[in-house]
C-alpha cells in the first residue's frame, strides 16, 4: 500500500507525448523507396541484373510445380479412421414450465465447473419494431455501460465485479430447424428465433446477488444518458472505420452474404458497412433530438420485457453439486422475482399476448427484411470507397436452392480451395496478400475473397 501511495497516487511526475499526423509522410516514403530501388538497380552489372531475373523465373517455376510424392508423404496427416465418430454428449434437461413459472429452464450438466454457475437469461425480441432493429447493438451496450436509474456506471461495474465473474448482453438470431429435418440444408430462414440473452457467471453462493444484478440491468439500465450514448456512437464509428481499413475482407463478405440471406442482411445491418451509415445517422439524431432516441430505446426495453414470461428461457450450466446449491435460488428467481415484472398486467392481457409458434409461422421481421433485400438485389456489382490503401475484392452467390440438402463435403471442398488452389494461384503465383473462400453450410452460399490483389 505504501508503494502504491508513494509511486502511483502521490507521484506528481508526468510525461506528455504529442503525436501529429503528417499529410506528406506517405508520399515521402514512396519517393524514398523509388530512389533506393533506382540506386540499387544502377549498381547492378548487366549480368547481375539478368541473374536476378533468372532467379525470379526459377522461383516461379518451383512455385508452379507440384510437390514431389516423397515430400507430400512426409507431412503428418489424419485419415477418417483416426477420428472419433462418437462426440462427447453432456446431459441436457429441459423443463417447459419450471416450478410452475411459465419459464423454460434448460440445465446443462458438466463433469466439473469448479463451484461456478453459468446462467443465460433469454428474452424474445420479435416484438421489436422493424425500424428499431438497427438500434439493438446500442441497446446491448447501454444495458451494461450506463449504470442504472439508481446507480452510476462505476457503481454498477463495481457490484458486478464484486459478486460475479462478469455480466454481458448478447443478441442471438438463428433459424429454427423443425424436428426430423435434415441437419444440413439451405434454410429459407423464415422461421427464426430472435433472443436477447443476459449472460452471467458466479460462485454458487453468489447466485442471488447475480440474479438481482441481471434484473437491474434488464429493467433499470439508464437509457437516458445522452452524453454516454453519443460517446458510444463516436467510438463505434471510429472502430468501424478503422476495421474497414484493416479487415475489409470481412466487410466485403458480409455485404455479399446480405444479398442472399436474411441472417446475412441482419449481420450487415448490425456489423457491416450499412451499420456504419446507421451509426452516423443515429449520432446525428442523438445530437439534434435525443428524446426521440431515448424514447425508442425505452420502447424496445418494454417489448423485450413483454407483458408476460411467455418465451423466457433460463439456461444453467454447471456440475451436479453446483445445481444442488443454486436450485432454490433459481426457483425463487423464476417464481418470485421475474413475475414481479408483470404484476400490474391483468391476466387476460397476459393470455392474449402469447407469442406465436415460430416453428410454424413466419417471424414478424421476415416480410420487411425480404422486401428490403428485394430493393437492393438489383445491383450485380458494387464498389465501396473507404480510406484504405488496400483493395478487398469479393464474389459470391447461392449454390443451393432453399430446403435443398447440403453435404458436409462442400465445407471440406471450400476449405481445400482456400488452403490449396487459392493460396497457390492467387496469392503465391499472382501476388495477392490473401485469398480465401467461405461456404455457409446452413444457407448454401459460397463466397470468394482476395485482398491487395494486383490483378
Amino acid at each position: 500500500q505504501n508503494l502504491i501511495r508513494a509511486y502511483l497516487l502521490n507521484n506528481s511526475h508526468r510525461a506528455i507525448v504529442d503525436l501529429y499526423p503528417s499529410p506528406t509522410m506517405e508520399a515521402e516514403q514512396l519517393a524514398n523507396e523509388k530512389e533506393t530501388l533506382a540506386e540499387v538497380q544502377k549498381s547492378f552489372k548487366p549480368n547481375e541484373l539478368q541473374d536476378v531475373l533468372d532467379q525470379a523465373k526459377a522461383l516461379e517455376e518451383v512455385q508452379k510445380a507440384d510437390d514431389p510424392p516423397e515430400a507430400v508423404a512426409a507431412i503428418p496427416s489424419l485419415t477418417l479412421a483416426d477420428l472419433d465418430r462418437n462426440e462427447p454428449e453432456f446431459p441436457i434437461q429441459i423443463q417447459e414450465n419450471a416450478f410452475g413459472s411459465g419459464v423454460t429452464l434448460v440445465s446443462h450438466i458438466v463433469p466439473s465447473s469448479s463451484d461456478i454457475a453459468y446462467f443465460d437469461l433469454g428474452l424474445d425480441m420479435s416484438r421489436i419494431p422493424y425500424e428499431d432493429i438497427p438500434l439493438i447493438p446500442l441497446l446491448e451496450r447501454m444495458m451494461t455501460e450506463t449504470g442504472t436509474k439508481d446507480m452510476t456506471d462505476v457503481e454498477l461495474d463495481r457490484l458486478v465485479g464484486m459478486h460475479t465473474g462478469g455480466i454481458d448482453v448478447e443478441r442471438v438470431v438463428e433459424p429454427i430447424i423443425p424436428d426430423g429435418s435434415v441437419d444440413k440444408m439451405a434454410s429459407p430462414q423464415t422461421k427464426l428465433r430472435t433472443m436477447l440473452f443476459i449472460h452471467g457467471k458466479c460462485m454458487s453462493e453468489k447466485t442471488d446477488a447475480m440474479f438481482d444484478l441481471m434484473l437491474k440491468i434488464l429493467t433499470k439500465a439508464n437509457f437516458d444518458s445522452p452524453q454516454k450514448a453519443k460517446q458510444m456512437l463516436r467510438e463505434a464509428i471510429s472502430d468501424m472505420e478503422s476495421d474497414i481499413s484493416s479487415d475489409g475482407d470481412d466487410f466485403a463478405t458480409r455485404r455479399l452474404h446480405s444479398k442472399f440471406s436474411i441472417l446475412g442482411f441482419l449481420g450487415e445491418w448490425w456489423s457491416g458497412t450499412t451499420h456504419l451509415t446507421v451509426l452516423k445517422d443515429l449520432l446525428k439524431t442523438a445530437k439534434e433530438d435525443w428524446p426521440a432516441v431515448h424514447s425508442r430505446l425505452e420502447r424496445m426495453r418494454t417489448v423485450i420485457v413483454g407483458p408476460s414470461l411467455d418465451g423466457v428461457i433460463l439456461n444453467f450450466s454447471g456440475d451436479e453439486s453446483v445445481l444442488g446449491d443454486v436450485e432454490e435460488s433459481m426457483k425463487f428467481f423464476l417464481t418470485e422475482q421475474l413475475p414481479r415484472l408483470h404484476k400490474d398486467i391483468p391476466e387476460s392481457d397476459k393470455a392474449n399476448s402469447r407469442l406465436p409458434n415460430f416453428m410454424a409461422v413466419e417471424h414478424p421481421w421476415v416480410s420487411q427484411i425480404s422486401s428490403a433485400m428485394g430493393q437492393t438485389s438489383g445491383a450485380e456489382h458494387e464498389a465501396i470507397v473507404a480510406s484504405t490503401k488496400v483493395s478487398y475484392i469479393g464474389e459470391g452467390g447461392r449454390l443451393f436452392d432453399m430446403n435443398e440438402q447440403i453435404s458436409g463435403s462442400y465445407s471440406v471442398v471450400s476449405r481445400y480451395l482456400q488452403t490449396g488452389y487459392l493460396w497457390d494461384t492467387v496469392r503465391v503465383l499472382n501476388g495477392a496478400y490473401g485469398a480465401m473462400s467461405y461456404f455457409y453450410s446452413t444457407e448454401g452460399i459460397l463466397t470468394f475473397m482476395s485482398y491487395r490483389d494486383p490483378n
